[in-house]
C-alpha cells in the first residue's frame, strides 16, 4: 500500500467536490482544498452562516454585508493572503494540513493516506500538486467557463468587473495545462456516470498499485 494523492483542477462547477464527495464516500478519501482556511476564517472570525459556503448560496448576497461569499473569499484569498501576504500563503497551509492527515493516518489508522485536493487553479498551486503527486485529474463541463455562475446570468461577473476583480478571475480561471499522464474526465452526463468515469480510474490506479 502507498500513498495516494489526487489534485482536481477544472471551472466552478464543472464536478469537483462532486468527484472529491464521491472519492471521500466510496473510496475512503480526506477531502482537502487550499480555499478550507479561507472557509474557517469566514465561519470563526466573521461569523458567517455556513450555509453560503455551499452550492448555489456561494453566489447569494449575504445580509447586512450587500455581497456574496465568492467575493469575499476572492478578497480574502486572492487580494490579501496572494497579493498582500505571499504568493504561496495558502500553499504552505495546505502542505500543513497533509502533514497532519499523514500523521494521523501513521500513528493511528496505520494506513497510508489517501487525499484529494479539490480547487487547484493557480500555476503556483499546479506546480506543488506535480511535486507531491502525479494524478492530476481535469475536470470539463460544457456550458461551464471562467464566467459561469449558479443562475446562468451575468449579474455576479458585473459587480465582481466593478469591484476590480478582473485581475484575479484572469489569473485563476485560466485553464492549467494538460500534461501526458494527466486525466481528462468530461462531466457531460449524470452524476451516476460521473461516479462511473472515476471509478474506472480509481480501478486503474489499483491496476498500479493502489490499494
Amino acid at each position: 500500500m502507498k500513498e495516494l494523492i489526487i489534485a482536481l483542477t477544472g471551472y466552478r462547477r464543472s464536478g469537483k467536490d462532486s468527484i472529491a464527495e464521491h472519492l471521500r464516500s466510496s473510496h475512503r478519501f480526506t477531502v482537502v482544498s487550499f480555499a478550507d482556511p479561507i472557509r474557517q476564517v469566514m465561519i470563526d472570525g466573521l461569523g458567517l452562516d455556513a450555509s453560503y459556503i455551499s452550492g448555489e448560496m456561494r453566489g447569494r448576497e449575504i445580509p447586512p454585508l450587500s455581497t456574496t461569499y465568492r467575493e469575499l473569499a476572492m478578497a480574502l484569498g486572492h487580494n490579501w493572503g496572494r497579493k498582500m501576504i505571499q504568493e504561496d500563503m495558502w500553499i504552505l497551509l495546505l502542505n500543513r494540513r497533509l502533514r497532519q492527515i499523514r500523521n494521523y493516518g501513521l500513528n493511528v489508522t496505520r494506513r497510508p493516506a489517501r487525499i484529494v485536493i479539490t480547487d487547484v487553479r493557480y500555476k503556483n498551486e499546479m506546480e506543488y500538486c506535480r511535486s507531491i503527486t502525479s494524478n492530476v485529474w481535469h475536470i470539463n463541463r460544457d456550458g461551464f467557463g471562467p464566467f459561469d455562475n449558479e443562475k446562468g446570468d451575468h449579474s455576479i461577473v458585473k459587480e465582481w468587473m466593478h469591484k476590480a476583480h478582473l485581475n484575479r478571475l484572469a489569473e485563476s480561471d485560466t485553464p492549467l495545462p494538460v500534461k501526458d499522464k494527466d486525466k481528462v474526465i468530461n462531466n457531460d452526463r449524470s452524476l451516476y456516470d460521473l461516479s462511473v468515469k472515476v471509478n474506472i480510474l480509481m480501478k486503474e490506479l489499483r491496476s498500479h498499485g493502489v490499494k
